[in-house]
């Protein structure tokens, strides 16, 4: 039976908007731990999210924002062009 071995390219995943995670996840009074037991996300993903190392994937920004409560647009950057309100 082959293995494949889990590997994800640099660039793949989800382009999150700089610190929005981190503003949701502190607005809850959570500290990283907290988020990564509540979304069942790993503590070390959770920090490279944060620190721009990592994009996360489809699913995990689903975990992430159904245990902040948000939805996956309050993490995404705005569109092009778009001016903030």
């Amino acid at each position: 039976m082959e293995q494949r071995a889990a590997r994800r390219r640099p660039g793949s995943g989800i382009t999150l908007a700089p610190g929005l995670l981190r503003h949701y996840r502190k607005a809850r009074g959570w500290d990283r731990q907290r988020l990564a037991t509540e979304s069942h996300i790993s503590y070390d993903t959770i920090v490279s999210v944060e620190l721009g190392r990592q994009r996360p994937r489809p699913a995990t920004l689903t975990a992430l924002c159904a245990a902040l409560g948000i939805a996956p647009a309050d993490l995404l950057p705005p569109p092009e062009g778009s001016t903030p309100p």
